[in-house]
C-alpha cells in the first residue's frame, strides 16, 4: 500500500466489530493528539511488516 500521495484513509473491522484505520505512520504518530479518535486503532506497514495500535492508549 503506499500513503504518501492518498489522501484518505481506510477501514477494516477486526473479529470482534473495532474498525481499524489503516494509514500512514504519521497518520498513526499523530492519532493519539486527536480528541475525538484517539483511542481509535490504527495500522500502518513498515518493512513488509502490519503494526496496529490503539485501543487502551
Amino acid at each position: 500500500m503506499n500513503f504518501k500521495r492518498r489522501s484518505g484513509i481506510i477501514n477494516v473491522r477486526d473479529m470482534f466489530g473495532n474498525i481499524i484505520q489503516v494509514g500512514s505512520l504519521t497518520k498513526a504518530r499523530m492519532q493519539k493528539y486527536r480528541k475525538a479518535t484517539c483511542k481509535d486503532y490504527i495500522a500502518w506497514v513498515k518493512n513488509n511488516k502490519v503494526y496496529i495500535e490503539g485501543g487502551s492508549n
